[in-house]
């Protein structure tokens, strides 16, 4: 790759130099990250070709979800339907690089390894790294599999940085929602996850139906096997004000480093997070109580008292730990 633009350079390449020079305006225009700017424009850019050169019908979740001038984020988090071997996603993403060459995007992709994906079946990860003009990106595609949950949409995906536009389902926010506060109370006060917490915050308030949440929290945790007993605590270790506490010079360099954008405390955006629980957690047991949880495990009992001090009958009590 040459040091400096040139008339004599190809096609190919003179695109590149353009879409770096442009990518970085737009970032420092909005005072973004630009390293995090040109991750997320090659992941944009390998989902459009992805769907230009596969009969593939893909579900974005994560961060792209979100406009990057609220939520930052580099990498890709998607869900296929149907299930891909290892060499069959590995050579569906080597199709759509070679497809942005003409672009000035040059995509290489590295070896496609296994990955966990919290509980709910494994999933592959996918390494990329591109040449875009003189700019360097190293970036991921996280792929899961399985089918899209109820309320599941299909929306344009633009790009802030003048990238391809593409049409794709997207993850309900509640789903999101869900998959955070499951990972937060079953990690308790091992967590490493802060930017979970930063979602929360900013996704709280903001009119998403604490009903869906609440049956996909069960569901989600079901799903990963996880102990669903701790949807009955008042206060999970990883929402307690002593973890707020333990983790606040750890949320500073965090902010530092992620999201300046964000002028929160810790004790503050995790006091977010507990408020959110709270209001969850009533609607997962008024649900119970109403037998509208599922699945089912039907036991007729009297009433109890669990540790958050609301009265459920034992009936409804066994279903959320079921």
């Amino acid at each position: 790759m040459p040091e400096r633009y040139s008339d004599d350079l190809p096609e190919a390449e003179k695109n590149g130099w353009k879409l770096s020079d442009r990518t970085k305006q737009i970032a420092k225009g909005f005072r973004l990250d630009v390293p995090v700017a040109f991750e997320r424009l090659t992941c944009e850019s390998l989902l459009w070709a992805l769907l230009q050169v596969t009969d593939l019908d893909l579900m974005v979740k994560g961060g792209l979800l979100h406009d990057q001038r609220v939520r930052q984020t580099g990498d890709a988090d998607l869900t296929l339907e149907r299930r891909l071997s290892a060499p069959a996603l590995y050579g569906a993403v080597s199709a759509a690089a070679a497809h942005l060459r003409k672009y000035g995007l040059a995509v290489e992709i590295g070896e496609v390894h296994a990955l966990d994906m919290g509980g709910k079946g494994s999933g592959f990860r996918v390494p990329v790294t591109a040449k875009i003009g003189p700019t360097r990106v190293v970036a991921h595609l996280d792929v899961g599999f399985g089918p899209r949950p109820e309320g599941a949409v299909r929306r344009e995906f633009k790009s802030l940085f003048m990238g391809p536009t593409f049409a794709a389902w997207a993850q309900p926010l509640e789903h999101q929602v869900a998959d955070k506060v499951a990972a937060i109370i079953t990690l308790g006060a091992g967590n490493t996850r802060l930017k979970d917490f930063a979602d929360l915050s900013r996704m709280y308030r903001t009119g998403l139906n604490d009903t869906v949440i609440a049956r996909a929290l069960v569901s989600t945790m079901r799903e990963r096997k996880a102990d669903t007993s701790i949807l009955l605590k008042e206060c999970p270790e990883g929402l307690s004000p002593e973890f707020a506490a333990a983790n606040r010079a750890i949320w500073k360099e965090y902010l530092a480093q992620h999201d300046e954008a964000l002028h929160m405390d810790f004790e503050a955006v995790a006091g977010d997070a507990f408020a959110w629980w709270q209001d969850i957690q009533d609607e997962m047991l008024r649900l119970a109580e109403r037998d509208e949880l599922e699945p089912q495990a039907r036991l007729e009992a009297p009433a109890v008292v669990p540790e958050n001090g609301k009265v459920v009958d034992l009936d409804a009590y066994r279903r959320m730990k079921a």
